[in-house]
């Protein structure tokens, strides 16, 4: 919940009053939900929205969104795909993750995720 895409940690001090701790901290974590939180969610309100995200190359920023690798968004996207209808392009999503993953640990995985969906 930063701007710059980064872990946020608080630094609580020893003799701290925990009622001021809490109340600056919660004011901090409302603020950067608002602010940040929100924001991005609301990018993502349906099924189409997350699927063109998983699909989409990991730039930037969207580097620390997961899942972390594009072979894993690839599964995502066909996993969100095939549970909505669109066997096509599951198909497709599954075919692309399959290659992202090749010669990786994961390939196994994916494969089996896309036997399970009738895939491929």
């Amino acid at each position: 919940l930063s701007t710059n895409s980064c872990d946020v940690w608080w630094k609580l001090e020893m003799g701290q009053e925990p009622e001021l701790a809490d109340g600056q901290l919660s004011a901090d974590v409302c603020a950067r939900l608002a602010r940040d939180g929100l924001p991005f969610l609301t990018k993502y309100e349906t099924i189409a929205a997350v699927v063109e995200f998983l699909n989409a190359p990991i730039n930037q920023s969207t580097r620390f969104v997961s899942p972390p690798s594009q072979a894993q968004r690839y599964a995502y996207a066909g996993i969100l795909l095939s549970t909505s209808g669109h066997p096509g392009l599951a198909n497709a999503a599954l075919g692309a993750a399959r290659e992202a993953a090749a010669h990786s640990p994961i390939a196994g995985i994916v494969a089996t995720l896309a036997s399970k969906l009738g895939q491929l």
